[in-house]
């Protein structure tokens, strides 16, 4: 699969030269089928950090309306499904126990970090970022609560978990939420 997005995939190419850009650019169009586009490798890299934090905070989102939805008594997959069908920028996220890899979870901390050091603030981001650190133990908890709407305890209980990888089709477990829900449920038998 990644050989498929590398080749397949829009690449935003940033050079610490015009003459770096154009040389990387020369390298990728041997073989990317997707667009190239050419920047400064800080824009490139602010390009990174732009995509991946919208994708968390997106994520975090969709998690929190499914806690409404559920509340609420609502199903958010048709919610989600109907909200996708309007022409207005939506994109579809779907709710889950959290986010993994080597992307969304580290590269909004990155800037982060960054903006900290020149005492500059990112609320939204911060909250998103805390909201998705907490997922997983959320979704004990929900597992605690089914558990016990059914008068069964969690301690002791067998709980099956499937998806260890942070998504469909690939082996990675760097930083999947499974493995702090894994934590959790042994600390919790």
């Amino acid at each position: 699969r990644i050989l498929v997005e590398l080749v397949d995939n829009d690449r935003c190419i940033g050079g610490i030269t015009p003459r770096c850009a154009r040389k990387a650019l020369g390298f990728y169009r041997q073989f990317v089928r997707g667009a190239c586009i050419t920047t400064t490798a800080r824009a490139a890299e602010m390009v990174k950090l732009l995509e991946n934090t919208f994708r968390a905070v997106n994520i975090a989102l969709v998690n929190e309306f499914a806690g409404v939805a559920r509340h609420l008594g609502v199903d958010i997959r048709e919610v989600v499904d109907a909200a996708a069908t309007k022409p207005y920028g939506f994109m579809a996220f779907r709710p889950g126990p959290g986010v993994g890899g080597h992307c969304i979870p580290c590269d909004p901390h990155y800037l982060l970090w960054q903006l900290r050091s020149g005492a500059v603030s990112a609320p939204l981001t911060e909250t998103a970022m805390g909201a998705i650190a907490a997922r997983p133990h959320t979704v004990v908890e929900r597992a605690r609560s089914v558990l016990a709407d059914r008068g069964r305890a969690l301690a002791g209980a067998r709980v099956l978990v499937l998806g260890v990888a942070y998504k469909p089709g690939v082996t990675d477990v760097r930083e999947s939420p499974a493995l702090t829900i894994l934590d959790d449920l042994r600390r919790a038998a």
